[in-house]
């Protein structure tokens, strides 16, 4: 429906709605259990009509798929342009998306369906739709399933179930911190197959590719944008008052060697824990306090000032301690491969699967 594109990792693949669907999708709408975790208790049942409408809807903002696992057709999903006038406005000169998505077979429950669909759509959306920030809207804040599957790959909770008077949350990544922790080494182990999917696999090759340009002399600077990689003088305050609250993160350095991330978290929030098998990586800090919780037994407490190094092969849990809001500044070698951590040997009082990215 509206699109040829088919996205897949080893086990769930995402197809496009054909004609044959609509009995299934007719029947996970008059599920209650199911509508309760997607529509709350205000919507019990739909009729046919009622779900074409929706879908129709939907694809006519976004790009609607079917999920398959093992085969079986488990539930569907849809990145949509965002539609919510109250995001919109907090963020007015962003492309802005939103992820929705069911698991309408109740026997695939707890498989980790969910967060794989995330995964592949959140891709999908930054690398190929050229997102700016993706969002979850109005997750009901008992549906603790679905909000651990958006942080467990890096979404952070923008607004909490306190602040909305329907008790639901919105989480949000946005293309910077994605680009920095995920893309370039989940792409290696999804395919996505469209006709577009040279100009993926372009993207991705240029990134890693060999230095090809090499100055014979002195030259003037060629390039100096006001904002962002390849600015020659960056004023960090202006880049905070810039992003605004935290958290979030924005890459102010890129080229073939280095990437120099800036990354704000607020007290108590953390990365996932993860190590790299070819690059070292470091940090300056520039405001707050940070705590790196490491392989071995190892914790560092760092403050403004700092510089933290941690070689390849150590696992690295960083949060932020005190009351106020960490910056720090990390230094890469692209594409930044991240190896996850499901467990944390350090990490007993800190850790939580859940944590962002």
């Amino acid at each position: 429906m509206n699109h040829d594109f088919v996205i897949k990792s080893n086990s769930v693949v995402l197809r496009a709605i054909r004609n044959d669907d609509w009995d299934q999708l007719y029947r996970w709408h008059n599920d209650p259990e199911v509508l309760y975790f997607t529509e709350g208790d205000l919507t019990t049942s739909r009729t046919l009509e009622e779900v074409q409408a929706l879908y129709h809807g939907v694809c006519a903002k976004g790009i609607c798929f079917m999920i398959e696992y093992g085969g079986l057709t488990v539930g569907d999903c849809w990145l949509q342009e965002m539609n919510l006038h109250r995001i919109l406005r907090k963020f007015p000169s962003k492309e802005i998306h939103r992820i929705d998505l069911e698991i309408g077979e109740k026997s695939q429950w707890g498989r980790g369906i969910g967060t794989t669909t995330i995964r592949l759509l959140t891709e999908f959306g930054f690398v190929h739709q050229n997102a700016d920030m993706i969002f979850a809207a109005d997750v009901a804040d008992y549906n603790i399933r679905s909000i651990r599957a958006f942080t467990s790959i890096g979404y952070q909770i923008l607004r909490h179930a306190s602040e909305s008077p329907l008790g639901t949350c919105d989480l949000v990544l946005d293309r910077d911190n994605f680009l920095q922790d995920h893309v370039l080494f989940k792409l290696r182990h999804h395919r996505l197959t469209n006709a577009r999917k040279r100009n993926m696999t372009d993207q991705v090759e240029s990134v890693a590719a060999a230095i090809s340009d090499v100055v014979k002399g002195p030259i003037v600077p060629r390039v100096d944008n006001s904002e962002g990689p390849g600015t020659m003088h960056i004023k960090i305050q202006e880049v905070v008052d810039r992003m605004g609250p935290a958290p979030w993160a924005t890459r102010l350095i890129e080229d073939e060697r280095n990437w120099g991330t800036l990354i704000a978290s607020n007290p108590g929030e953390g990365n996932r824990a993860h190590w790299h098998s070819n690059f070292d990586e470091w940090w300056v800090v520039m405001a707050g306090k940070l705590r790196w919780e490491l392989t071995g037994g190892r914790i560092i407490h760092a403050v403004k000032g700092d510089v933290v190094w941690i070689p390849r092969g150590t696992v690295h849990h960083i949060v932020t301690e005190g009351d106020e809001m960490s910056l720090r500044f990390a230094i890469s070698l692209p594409p930044a491969e991240h190896i996850w951590m499901d467990d944390c040997e350090n990490c007993e009082a800190t850790w939580e699967p859940r944590q962002p990215g």
